[in-house]
């Protein structure tokens, strides 16, 4: 194990207690308030469809084309970039690994990669789609929104553009590096 391993390890523990800290302070906020009672156990199949359905499907956002697909594609694309993510965390604490020690050299790791550039590719052009219509082509929706929500859009919007960006140069690198199959 390197330094950069051992580096790597403290900054991700550091930022998860970081995280953990925020998380019970707003978690203890929550609970300041006195509201009613729910049962979150009951009507379990019903619970299970509405994620399914409104929490992954998300068919409202359909209604307006446009901005419904480029949602989907940022929302299924960094799903599919997060599985990418997490073989780059993996790596941060052993430097040699990637996903082939799991899916094999062949076909399967190379599939799983052909599926990080699509993803990243596409999620980074869907980005890019959400930040011209909400910088240049206005429309009455987003204007509608309080300008905090907006700040806070945009924030996200880059900071997930630049993951996916970052994992494109990466990838691109390790193919041109020789460490990963092109």
């Amino acid at each position: 194990m390197g330094f950069s391993n051992i580096f790597f390890g403290l900054c991700f523990f550091g930022s998860m207690g970081f995280f953990g800290w925020r998380f019970l302070g707003i978690w203890k906020n929550l609970h300041l308030a006195k509201g009613v009672e729910e049962n979150r156990f009951d009507q379990i199949p019903k619970r299970i469809k509405n994620v399914l359905v409104k929490g992954l499907i998300q068919p409202k956002m359909m209604r307006d084309f446009i901005p419904g697909l480029m949602h989907a594609m940022i929302f299924w694309g960094f799903i599919t970039v997060s599985i990418g993510t997490l073989e780059t965390m993996l790596a941060g604490f052993y430097s040699p690994f990637n996903f082939s020690y799991i899916l094999g050299d062949g076909l399967f790791y190379k599939t799983f990669l052909f599926t990080q550039d699509i993803a990243n590719a596409w999620v980074l052009l869907a980005i890019l789609v959400a930040v011209y219509r909400r910088v240049a082509k206005k429309s009455k929706r987003l204007d509608s929104l309080a300008k905090e929500s907006k700040v806070d859009a945009m924030i996200v919007l880059a900071i997930i553009g630049g993951l996916v960006a970052t994992a494109l140069i990466s990838l691109g690198a390790r193919v041109y590096g020789g460490l990963l199959p092109s």
